[in-house]
């Protein structure tokens, strides 16, 4: 996958679904953020988000917010389970970005 410029990465997040998205993915995957939120505590484990979980959490639709979670892992800032159904950040694909852009 090539690595998305800049203003490749600021016109995906310039869309709102995608934006949205993508702050209810960080809220709901990032164990840090959940624990201090909600006191939740995955026992170390990986949590994925699902289009329903991002709808409740923004007020998308369902279909808008899997859209959204689907155009956010095909940039390489999501990754999605296989066969679907929920999305994580994808923390090593923001590092290689960031490595990419700043050169």
């Amino acid at each position: 996958m090539t690595p998305l410029n800049a203003d490749e990465i600021l016109d995906l997040l310039a869309d709102r679904d995608c934006r949205v998205a993508f702050a209810a993915m960080i809220a709901n995957c990032d164990g840090a953020v959940r624990r201090h939120r909600c006191g939740d505590d995955s026992g170390g484990g990986t949590s994925y988000l699902t289009a329903r979980g991002a709808a409740n959490a923004t007020g998308l639709d369902d279909s808008a917010a899997a859209a959204a979670l689907s155009r956010l892992e095909a940039a390489g800032l999501a990754v999605g389970l296989p066969g679907g159904g929920g999305w994580r950040l994808n923390e090593e694909g923001l590092t290689e970005r960031s490595t990419a852009m700043s050169r």
